[in-house]
């Protein structure tokens, strides 16, 4: 279950996505027909729990069928766009092919918001060429438990199979998946074929990665209280854009809850920015494995602000990776379908 966000205002980010795939990242099977590669428009937006654009371990939709297949994206901007109630920005990029001296090792950048209630974050591209194999996150949270927005992300980009064609490797023919099977990451294991091109004792490395950093937060004006009640329906936390002083406050504001922001003037924000006490801590040690055997298993670490400094604005660092175990019985209910959000996430 998604929780719903209690940060406030919107937040506005910049995307930027890098090919990494190349002869020397993946050399097994790697095409020789370097005018067939290529990374296909990207399509994705924002929206909320009630609208995924992808998952793993669900069927792909029409549109990501057609965008994973041949790289079409027409369908699935379709279904973004059928879906617009539940969603705040549609990005879309051009696609990447291969030209001399980079490669498909590119960037594309895109322009994006978030806001309480389209918190979520998902995006796809087909690696080309490919029978029907995509890179992508799905319903990636940008508000934390803390009611702020995430500053920055970098999450590395691993290859996935769509499900709706059997090819085993770049270059395969066409060949139908009848019936379609569920979206499912592609790694060295799985499928079990020596002809798949990730096939091996090495763990996959990323093809890509994408590269969030927030632009601006909206949270309302220098010294008011917002986001007590928004159109969503949800009451959240306010901002302070200002330093804390108790006298600012009404009685009533003092018993709200509140996250306290950064000074708003700029001397005194200079003061913040060479104060100590605003640094951000270590790193707290990985926690548990979110599994006890096969690929879905998420780990997580943060490293925050020592005691929650109310001088400082509140930030806190994430990173994400996958813990893979061994292998699940034949008889375990668990499959090698990851539905953790995917990827590795961390600050850069």
């Amino acid at each position: 279950m998604i929780p719903d966000c209690c940060a406030c205002g919107s937040a506005d980010y910049q995307m930027t996505f890098t090919g990494k795939w190349s002869r020397d990242s993946h050399p097994k099977a790697y095409p020789t027909q370097r005018h067939l590669l290529h990374w296909s428009d990207i399509v994705g937006a924002t929206h909320s729990r009630n609208y995924m654009l992808w998952q793993y371990g669900d069927y792909a939709s029409s549109g990501v069928k057609e965008l994973c297949d041949s790289g079409n994206p027409q369908a699935a901007e379709q279904e973004v766009q059928n879906h617009s109630q539940e969603v705040r920005s549609v990005i879309k990029t051009s696609s990447i092919w291969c030209n001399e001296p980079h490669g498909i090792n590119q960037q594309r950048e895109a322009h994006f918001s978030a806001d309480r209630r389209c918190h979520l974050l998902s995006m796809l591209t087909m690696i080309g060429p490919s029978p029907d194999w995509c890179v992508g996150i799905s319903a990636v949270d940008l508000c934390l438990p803390n009611c702020t927005w995430i500053k920055e992300l970098t999450i590395d980009l691993y290859p996935w199979d769509a499900g709706t064609d059997d090819g085993i490797s770049y270059m395969s023919s066409n060949a139908k998946s009848d019936p379609p099977q569920k979206i499912h990451r592609l790694t060295n294991a799985f499928p079990n074929n020596v002809s798949s091109p990730f096939y091996g004792k090495d763990p996959v490395k990323p093809l890509a990665s994408l590269k969030l950093e927030q632009m601006s937060g909206k949270s309302g004006e220098e010294g008011e209280l917002s986001c007590m009640g928004d159109d969503s329906g949800n009451t959240g936390v306010g901002t302070i854009e200002r330093p804390w002083d108790g006298n600012n406050l009404s009685e009533m504001d003092k018993q709200k809850p509140m996250i306290l922001a950064g000074p708003a003037s700029s001397a005194a924000a200079a003061t913040a920015a060479f104060n100590p006490t605003c640094r951000l801590g270590p790193w707290s040690a990985w926690s548990a494995c979110t599994t006890t055997c096969g690929l879905d298993g998420i780990q997580q670490r943060v490293r925050n602000i020592p005691n929650n400094s109310t001088k400082c604005k509140i930030k806190i660092a994430m990173k994400r990776r996958f813990c893979m175990q061994t292998e699940c019985p034949v008889n375990d209910t668990r499959s090698l379908v990851v539905s953790s959000p995917d990827e590795d996430i961390h600050p850069t």
